[in-house]
């Protein structure tokens, strides 16, 4: 007892201190934690604060500031192995970094990618394709990556670039149909020359398939041949004009000459007065036979058709020059008459063309008919021709109603005179049709007779009454063919037979009207529960509105709504948009209210996920954030979708911070050590591969170890991204070797499969020309193939199939719808190699440029909504089974399409 109250005074004393010591520390806590949270975006100063401070809660507020990859990582190099929740914020946010880092990367790649195919001459659909895909494969990008926009500039600029391929090449296809209707115009010429010029000017001319354009050089090259001939003419025709000019001009010097007299003489010396004067010198004239040498050889340059009027024109200036040489002048005229004869033709027809002018100008307006051109004149001769035969064949086949369109087509074309020949058809064809048209119309009443008849049979017999509505409806329909056939019938007959469908229809139409009596009880029922809405709403929401109470009360709405009957068209559309405009003055306010309920809730996960198990006191707090979360969902239920997927996340949660609370962490290191250790002897199995496995081995090794990586558990952080880098690379070894052993026995399948394929091409061949073929030659030759393996079994079927279809056609029975089918095959095969050929980027032969312009737009337009695409496995053995009459170049480029489809269906992992 003595020794206790000797110890009992400082004992006494101590405890105050203590309890000084610990508000000592809460405040100094308190401090730090302020000190913390008053950083704001200063990092640095976090960076230090948290290197020096002892408070493991502060530090974790003051690494809420710290966001640089150096400040993280001085952070993460310091509180590794003192701060658990610290170095693991560190390292989800450097680990977030590296992330962004690489995705900018990534992006940055695509751009460039995209920047070269910008700058690239020959740019083609399906490089836009594997940029699209590129892009694709990077996920959901941060709306602030800065390689997002310039990307979409990008991928504009060269679908732009496409739309402009598609019109420059749209261009020289008509281009080149111009080129080749181009006259003789030299205007024409230089204005189809001035667009090729143009269009080879355009940055995307290398885009163009290279015969299309080649043909357009071609074209081009005989067009500038043949402006530069028209130029030549117009200079030699200039240079005629020319020399006649300065000849005319002689000839008029020659004629002043003649009539002007000598000066000074007089005429004293001739008794007669009536003597003619002495004319004075003429001037220099050359000689005949010069002047036509030079004239030869100026009108040998000129063009033809200018030839005859020139000749003309020197003949009559030559006249003039050399008037005493008239024998010589008519010989040469009638040479050069004969050598340009279409001149004087040419005159004689514009003079009966006047003439025939002026006879139609004097004959009436009613009896003129509309002049034509002779080419005008000829399609008219041709459509009456046609149409003359269309009418035979109409009375042929028993329809009038085509053989009155022809007979009406054939009174148009009166500009037609019809031969004999001609004459007599159409008199006989008119005959034929009045016939017909007279049995038409005897045939026509017996059958509205008939029609009658079935019509008044179907009164009072018991038939579902849309059948019945469907009969009636197809009488009267038979009536109306009756009419266009044969004419119209009598009013007797009509009144007849509309009473008899009235009267058989009428059980249809008080049914009709009952449902439509249904459904205007249904309106009302619709109109009224519109007007309950409005009126709950105005009630509702005056004063402190009860959302629970709401949110059932809409929910109750919806089912009695989807239990309406069935509402007029017409009062359905209507009645519909009301019912929205209703439940949206409920519902609107009340989403409002949802997702503010939601945003609570979204609340409570974050802060549930900010909850760290292994601290003190972790299960109060959860105890709770699951109160609170009780009472929000009393309060107002959200929609059933939204509430599941809440509480699943935050259920979730839950028991992750419950099954971490159980777990020990010494157990968690251990199980991080030997997950390690499993781990690095799988790295070093798939390092130490046999070189002489086969792919079967390699396979089974890397899907084995594959598995097994993915059930083994975490590994130490310090080690996991080491370990990371030598398990890729180990599987990226692998597979290399896996991939070069499958490249090569898919090569060799597909040879032995390219083999069949053959021979079923040359069997087929022979099987066209002659039916008499040895099959037992062609099934030895067959089963000498060597084998194929099990990855071509689907192609091997197929061209098995297709073997015994062959062998089976040599009998005279099948062959002939064999060949058709081959024939009428061919077209479609065709097509589908050309489509392949546009999506995997490959040339198509130059007489199927259009065709393939215009596939090529669909092939685009799909590409950039699917992404690239590729030859599928099911279309290539759809055209490896494809039995077609095809020729070499159809076969070459078949064959080299389906060397891009993976047939064995076996790829790399």
């Amino acid at each position: 007892m003595a020794q206790e109250a000797k110890k009992s005074p400082p004992a006494a004393q101590a405890e105050p201190a203590a309890g000084a010591a610990r508000a000592a520390q809460q405040e100094k806590k308190q401090a730090a934690l302020q000190q913390a949270a008053a950083f704001g975006g200063n990092e640095a100063a976090a960076v230090a604060f948290i290197l020096a401070s002892e408070f493991a809660d502060a530090r974790l507020a003051a690494a809420e500031h710290v966001h640089s990859r150096e400040g993280l990582q001085q952070v993460l190099a310091k509180v590794r192995n003192i701060d658990r929740r610290v170095a693991k914020l560190a390292q989800q946010r450097l680990e977030a970094l590296q992330y962004r880092a690489q995705l900018e990367e990534r992006a940055a790649q695509c751009v460039q990618q995209a920047e070269k195919l910008l700058q690239d001459e020959k740019f083609l659909p399906n490089h836009l394709s594997e940029l699209e895909r590129n892009w694709n494969a990077l996920g959901r990008l941060p709306q602030d990556l800065p390689q997002l926009a310039r990307f979409d500039e990008l991928k504009e600029q060269l679908l732009q670039r496409l739309q402009e391929q598609a019109a420059l090449q749209r261009r020289v296809l008509d281009l080149v149909g111009a080129m080749r209707e181009a006259t003789a115009d030299a205007a024409q010429i230089s204005l189809v020359l001035a667009q090729f010029d143009e269009l080879g000017a355009s940055r995307e001319n290398q885009s163009l398939p290279r015969q299309l354009w080649q043909q357009a050089q071609q074209l081009a090259g005989d067009l500038r041949q043949q402006q530069a001939q028209l130029a030549a003419g117009e200079q030699a025709l200039q240079a005629c004009q020319s020399a006649l000019a300065e000849w005319d001009a002689l000839a008029a010097a020659v004629r002043e000459s003649r009539q002007t007299p000598v000066a000074g003489e007089a005429a004293a010396e001739n008794a007669d007065a009536d003597a003619q004067a002495v004319p004075a010198p003429a001037p220099d004239v050359p000689a005949r036979d010069a002047l036509q040498a030079r004239w030869r050889s100026l009108l040998q340059a000129a063009p033809q058709t200018a030839q005859a009027g020139l000749q003309k024109q020197f003949q009559q200036i030559l006249q003039q020059l050399h008037p005493h040489s008239s024998a010589p002048a008519e010989k040469a005229a009638r040479e050069e008459s004969q050598a340009a004869p279409d001149s004087h033709a040419g005159q004689d027809e514009s003079g009966m063309a006047e003439g025939r002018d002026k006879g139609a100008r004097d004959k009436p307006a009613k009896e003129r008919a509309p002049q034509l051109t002779p080419a005008e004149l000829n399609r008219a001769k041709e459509e009456f021709s046609a149409a003359l035969s269309a009418f035979e064949a109409a009375l042929v086949e028993g329809s009038l109603h085509d053989a009155f369109e022809q007979d009406k087509k054939l009174r148009d074309l009166r500009q037609v005179k019809p031969g004999p020949s001609q004459a007599q058809r159409l008199l006989a064809a008119r005959a034929e049709l009045h016939r017909l048209q007279s049995w038409a119309r005897w045939g026509g009443k017996v059958s509205r007779e008939e029609l009658i008849k079935t019509v008044e049979d179907m009164i009072g017999v018991e038939m579902p009454l849309t059948e019945l509505a469907k009969k009636v409806g197809s009488m009267r329909e038979r009536w109306r063919a009756l009419d266009a056939a044969s004419g119209p019938a009598n009013r007797a007959q009509w009144e007849k037979f509309d009473a008899a469908c009235s009267t058989a229809y009428a059980p249809a139409a008080a049914h009709f009207k009952q449902l439509a009596q249904e459904r205007a009880q249904h309106a009302q029922a619709a109109q009224e529960l519109v007007d309950g809405i409005r009126a709950y709403a105005a009630q509702a929401l005056n004063g402190a509105p009860d959302w629970r109470a709401i949110a059932i009360y809409c929910q109750k709405l919806e089912q009695q709504w989807r239990k309406l009957g069935i509402l007029e068209r017409k009062d359905k559309k209507r009645l519909e948009k009301e019912y929205e405009q209703a439940m949206a003055l409920l519902e609107t306010p009340l989403q409002v209210e949802r997702d503010k309920e939601a945003a609570r809730r979204e609340a409570l996960i974050a802060e549930l996920e900010k909850l760290d198990a292994q601290q003190r006191g972790a299960f109060e707090q959860l105890h709770r954030l699951q109160e609170r979360w009780q009472e929000y969902a009393r309060a107002l239920p959200l929609q059933r979708k939204v509430e599941q997927e809440l509480w699943q996340r935050f259920h979730a949660r839950c028991e992750q911070i419950f099954a971490q609370k159980k777990e020990s962490a010494h157990h968690e290191q251990q199980e991080r050590r030997r997950h390690l250790q499993q781990k690095e002897e799988l790295c070093a199995k798939l390092e130490q591969a046999a070189p002489e496995a086969d792919a079967k081995a390699l396979r089974e090794l890397l899907q084995q170890a594959r598995l097994a990586w993915r059930d083994i558990g975490f590994v130490p952080r310090s080690q996991e991204s080491a370990l990371e880098n030598r398990w890729r690379k180990a599987q990226d070894g692998l597979q290399q070797r896996l991939n070069a052993q499958q490249q090569a026995q898919q090569q060799a399948q597909q040879q032995a499969l390219w083999l069949r394929l053959e021979l079923c091409w040359r069997l087929e061949a022979e099987l066209a020309q002659s039916a008499a073929t040895d099959a037992a030659a062609w099934q030895a030759r067959w089963d000498a193939l060597p084998p194929l393996a099990r990855g071509m079994q689907d192609g091997g079927k197929v061209l098995q199939a297709r073997w015994n279809d062959a062998l089976a056609a040599q009998e005279e029975s099948r062959r002939a719808r064999w060949l058709q089918q081959a024939q009428a095959a061919q077209a479609q095969l065709a097509q589908d190699v050309l489509r392949q050929e546009i999506v995997l980027g490959l040339d198509s032969p130059a007489n199927l440029a259009r065709e393939r312009l215009a596939l090529q737009v669909q092939v685009l337009q799909s590409s950039l909504k699917a992404g690239r695409q590729d030859l599928s496995q099911k279309s290539a053995l759809a055209m490896l089974g494809c039995v077609a009459l095809a020729d070499e170049a159809l076969q070459a480029r078949l064959l080299r399409v389906l060397q891009r489809a993976n047939l064995g269906g076996e790829r790399a992992h």
